[in-house]
């Protein structure tokens, strides 16, 4: 199912501050941690409640763990990776969304506080324009790159990129 811990750079001092259970926090985290103040990001390839990953949040120090996100075959599922920026986290989900061929996401953290859908699809992969996203985004200014596994005009993946307002 999968944990996340911590340890000292040095080796010393590890500790074990979540196991992952499946349908209430996920399973198989997937992708690295990402870091906003002193709190954790993170998402899962399966578990949450149609079993197609997460998104979570947990503080440093292993307490005030959040699902905030369940994916679903709709809104894209698979997650792998994310990245931060202020306060907006962009992700790929590797399968689901209109075509089931994958999606690019964002997800405001505002709405974690305040209760909202925070959560945004910025593009609906179709095979022609690739299929199946992989590994992770790069931001630059306000544009995301990033590869897809297969699709485009050879079916061998292809390079994109987007605007982090989806255009």
């Amino acid at each position: 199912m999968g944990c996340i811990y911590k340890i000292n750079t040095d080796g010393t001092v590890y500790a074990k501050l979540l196991n992952f259970s499946g349908t209430a926090n996920g399973r198989s985290p997937n992708g690295p941690l990402v870091l906003s103040g002193s709190v954790l990001y993170g998402g899962t390839h399966k578990g949450g409640l149609s079993d197609e990953g997460c998104l979570f949040k947990i503080n440093i120090d292993g307490t005030g763990f959040t699902k905030f996100l369940d994916f679903s075959i709709n809104n894209g599922s698979q997650n792998h990776g994310l990245i931060i920026s202020g306060n907006v986290i962009y992700g790929e989900a590797h399968e689901g969304g209109l075509y089931g061929k994958g999606c690019i996401f964002s997800f405001n953290i505002d709405s974690i506080i305040t209760g909202g859908n925070g959560y945004t699809k910025l593009h609906e992969f179709n095979e022609t324009d690739g299929d199946f996203p992989g590994n992770t985004l790069t931001l630059s200014g306000s544009v995301l790159y990033g590869v897809t596994l297969r699709g485009g005009a050879h079916t061998a993946g292809t390079i994109f990129k987007i605007n982090t307002d989806g255009s």
